[in-house]
C-alpha cells in the first residue's frame, strides 16, 4: 500500500473509532501508522512534550462529548489536509478544524488548526 493509501485509509479510520467510542481501535489505528514516531502540535499552542500522551490526553478529555464529521479530506502522497466539524451530542458544532498530516519514514506529523464553533449546521 502506497503511502497515500495508507495515509488516507487511517485519515478515516480514525474518524470511524473515535465515534464509535473504541479508544483501543483509535490508539491502534495510530500506531500501526505512526511505526518510528508521533508528533502532534496544536496550532497557536505549546507543543506538547510527548505526542502520545497528547493523544490519550485528547481522547480522555473529549471523546465522551463529542462527535467528528468529516466535511472534506485531500490526501496526496504522503501528505493530507482534512476539513472537520466536531460536534456535541445534542448535534450543535463544538469547534471547526483543519487538519494537515504527513507520514515520512513511519513519522506521523499531525497539525491542528482548532477553530471556535457556530451556531449554523
Amino acid at each position: 500500500m502506497t503511502d497515500n493509501n495508507k495515509l488516507e485509509s487511517f485519515l478515516h479510520k480514525q474518524i470511524e473509532y473515535w465515534n464509535a467510542s473504541d479508544k483501543k481501535g483509535f490508539m491502534d489505528c495510530y500506531k500501526a501508522i505512526a511505526t518510528m514516531g508521533l508528533s502532534i502540535e496544536y496550532i497557536g499552542l505549546p507543543k506538547p512534550d510527548d505526542s502520545w500522551q497528547a493523544l490519550e490526553h485528547m481522547w480522555n478529555t473529549t471523546q465522551d462529548s463529542i462527535r467528528i464529521e468529516l466535511v472534506d479530506c485531500i490526501a496526496t502522497n504522503n501528505e493530507a489536509s482534512c476539513y472537520h466539524i466536531n460536534r456535541k451530542l445534542d448535534g450543535t458544532i463544538s469547534t471547526r478544524t483543519i487538519e494537515t498530516y504527513r507520514l515520512d519514514s513511519g513519522v506521523l506529523t499531525a497539525r491542528y488548526y482548532i477553530g471556535a464553533g457556530a451556531t449554523d449546521t
